[in-house]
């Protein structure tokens, strides 16, 4: 090129002239154009000027209202003595029932997954669903409440940092103190309640954000609905069966969000209270796996010799308290207990009041000098005040101060002069919250009603007199005051307990006897005390006892629709083995993912297993490798098969089932690599889609092997035993 410029200099004045004469040319011609696209640009800007000024105003009003929701949550966390930097990821299971379209392609593929799947991170699939209306599931203390609030403040933060207007604004409701009756719920009275919630800041800017943009948010789904403590409603709690009162209010927030709304909803409950309504898709918080308890302790910031007691002390521990370090709350008091200084110890009921002594004593100083009261008085008010919240009909567990003062002579330990100190005294140590209601009134709670349940199981435990043995095994309200007792007290002090109980369970085992089957009222209820309060107490159950229960079951087995049968496979803890031992097996040959599931958990109540039940047992197991489920459920599996009778067998086979596929696939590929190498084996790109094709081959083989012998559990006819049904007909 420099030769050619060198030997012709005024071609390359020609093009550099030409150039700039077709750039000129070019101008010309797009001057005039850009004049009129200016005109055009701005004539747009005219019209649009209102519209792009009034969704940079909704954006700064969102952005504050955010921020607004920010502080709420801060003060609730503040006054629970909570950070939510302890907050560790929980895992649920997920009920999901996936339309037609999807299922049917599902099928053609050799990795199904299951209906009931496990997610190992809640408050993000929480957020990631699309499910309209979901339901939280989770026993007391599993962190429904910190999950609920977590999630609302992963979802605040990334809004103040949007541009957009239409981001999802989660909005955290209590509903403890929703005070409509069930006879008169709606969801213009669900609306109504939400409003005075949300303004009880009585803010002139915070009521205008809600006039503006509430409807707005509805119709445009901006909104997320968090709903707390369904279970603590106040006519729930003073319900004598809770299961006849909870789809009323249910179906009230599920017409809230109905279909003329793009929001969703998530409403958290204790799994015995949840209704049961069809619309609502089920996420069951599950128990902390050992990773995750290891995780928790580590965010306690223990000092190192205390962590290692804490470890040494749950490898070691009863079952009681290895069945409630699955639990959140639970082990975070443990691990509070374990800081203070005492020894591991021997029983749940232990860890809470070594810890409520601890919180009173610590402050005791402060509190005498501050309100000239003895801490021993003060719990003594503490007793007084969670058991008249108990016993109340419609009190709830957010009373207003002028409420409990009028209450106050129906205390046998405490003056109405001193009702304000007390309460004063608890929310200073903080154990319980002041707050005020929708018309300004100062309310009090504990801050978590495990505290409540513990002050008021305190007082019938000194004198059970104040509570006849009918109410604590009738009335939801001392549902975990029935617990406890069953748990701590010995086999004396429970059997008047135990005497009333099987007088309630004639009645209800006459009761299903003829005629299509039906649960009886409280029928529920009170095969979940005895479940749960002798679930380590087997031999406080009498035979009698036992035979009335296999009565009800196996009605609800032979009669029952599906979801009855699923019930009476929970309750096989309190069966005689033989019962027991037939229904599960029945349960596990069934093809309900969801009754094997539960009959896979129960199994574990079983003192002994048969050779069928093992049998089974093992098949299950098998069937996990046949949906890939062995790698995402093992933690859980490895839970659940410790506590089986004789569990080194099983935890063998889910070794050898756990590596058995990856092995299948390593040799695959071994033979991939040697024929695709191998110089007589034809041209390198037919040896390899000839082994990529012999691989999937031998995945689908597996999987066919893996599938036909899970599937045999429900085609091979029981060896030994009859099935229920069998045996009631003999009968």
């Amino acid at each position: 090129h420099a030769v050619q410029v060198r030997e012709h200099p005024h071609r390359v004045v020609i093009e550099v002239l030409t150039i700039l004469l077709l750039a000129g040319s070019v101008i010309a011609i797009l001057t005039p154009i850009a004049a009129v696209l200016r005109k055009c640009w701005n004539a747009v800007r005219w019209m649009t000027r209102g519209r792009i000024g009034d969704e940079r105003r909704r954006q700064r009003r969102r952005k504050m209202f955010a921020k607004h929701l920010h502080n709420v949550l801060w003060n609730i966390e503040l006054q629970e003595d909570w950070r939510d930097e302890k907050y560790a990821e929980l895992e649920a299971e997920v009920e999901i029932e996936r339309s037609w379209r999807r299922r049917w392609m599902l099928r053609l593929l050799p990795f199904r997954r299951p209906a009931l799947r496990r997610v190992d991170s809640l408050s993000e699939a929480l957020r990631r669903s699309s499910e309209p209306l979901i339901l939280l599931e989770g026993e007391p203390g599993a962190g429904k409440s910190v999950a609920l609030r977590h999630l609302a403040r992963v979802m605040i933060g990334r809004a103040v940092k949007s541009d957009k207007p239409k981001v999802i604004l989660p909005l955290y409701i209590n509903l403890k103190s929703l005070d409509i009756r069930p006879d008169l719920v709606s969801p213009d009275g669900i609306r109504a309640f939400l409003l005075a919630k949300l303004a009880e800041a009585n803010s002139r800017d915070i009521q205008e954000v809600l006039d503006e943009e509430f409807d707005r948010g509805l119709k445009d789904g901006t909104w997320l609905f968090l709903f707390d403590s369904f279970d603590e409603i106040p006519d729930i709690l003073s319900a004598d069966d809770a299961q006849q009162i909870a789809p009323k209010y249910a179906q009230a927030i599920a017409g809230f969000l109905g279909p003329f709304t793009r929001c969703r909803g998530i409403v958290a409950s204790r799994d015995f209270s949840s209704p049961n309504i069809v619309q609502f898709t089920r996420f069951r918080i599950l128990r902390l796996s050992p990773r995750q308890q290891r995780k928790l302790i580590k965010r306690a910031d223990l000092d190192r010799p205390v962590y290692r007691a804490m470890l040494e002390g749950l490898a070691t521990a009863s079952q009681d308290i290895t069945t409630f370090a699955g639990n959140p709350m639970f082990l975070g008091l443990l691990c509070e207990h374990m800081r203070i200084g005492i020894e591991f110890p021997a029983s749940s009921h232990t860890v809470f009041e070594q810890y409520l002594t601890h919180r009173l004593r610590r402050d005791r100083d402060r509190i005498r000098a501050r309100f000239g009261r003895d801490v021993d008085f003060i719990r003594a008010g503490a007793e007084e005040i969670a058991f008249l919240m108990a016993s109340t009909p419609r009190m709830g567990l957010t009373p207003t101060r002028s409420v409990l003062r009028a209450m106050a002579p129906a205390m046998q330990r405490v003056a109405p002069t001193v009702l304000n100190t007390i309460l004063d005294a608890l929310v200073y140590s903080k154990l319980g919250r002041a707050d005020s209601n929708a018309d300004g009134e100062p309310t009090f709670s504990f801050v978590h009603r495990r505290f409540q349940e513990y002050f008021s199981t305190c007082v019938v435990i000194s004198d059970p007199k104040r509570v006849p043995m009918a109410v604590l095994l009738e009335n939801d309200q001392w549902r975990e005051t029935a617990v406890t007792l069953l748990q701590v007290q010995d086999s004396d002090a429970t059997r008047p307990l135990l005497a009333d109980a099987r007088g309630i369970l004639r009645r209800h085992a006459a009761a299903v006897i003829h005629g299509d089957f039906r649960w009886p009222p409280g029928c529920l209820h009170l095969l979940g005390i005895l479940a749960t309060g002798l679930e380590t107490h087997p031999a406080k159950v009498t035979d009698e006892i036992r035979s009335l229960i296999d009565c009800i079951v196996q009605r609800a087995w032979n009669r029952g629709h599906r979801l009855d049968k699923r019930r009476a496979v929970a309750f096989a803890g309190l069966l005689t083995f033989p019962i027991a031992d037939e229904l599960l097996t029945a349960a596990f040959r069934s093809r309900n993912e969801f009754l094997r599931e539960v009959a896979f958990r129960t199994a574990g109540s079983l003192p002994q297993l048969s050779e069928d039940l093992r049998g089974q047992i093992r098949l299950t197991l098998l069937g996990l490798t046949c949906s890939t489920a062995i790698y995402t459920k093992r933690a859980s599996a490895i839970a659940q098969i410790k506590r089986l009778a004789h569990p080194r067998e099983f935890l063998t086979q889910l070794d050898l089932l756990t590596i058995t596929f990856p092995l299948a696939l390593m040799f695959s590929a071994g033979g991939v690599v040697l024929n695709a190498f191998s110089p007589t084996s034809g041209p390198l790109p037919a040896r390899i889609i000839a082994s990529t094709f012999y691989v999937f081959m031998v995945t689908l083989v597996l999987k066919g092997l893996f599938w036909i012998t899970a599937r045999l559990r429900t085609a091979l006819p029981p060896t030994r035993s009859r099935s229920p049904s069998a045996n009631s007909a003999r009968r």
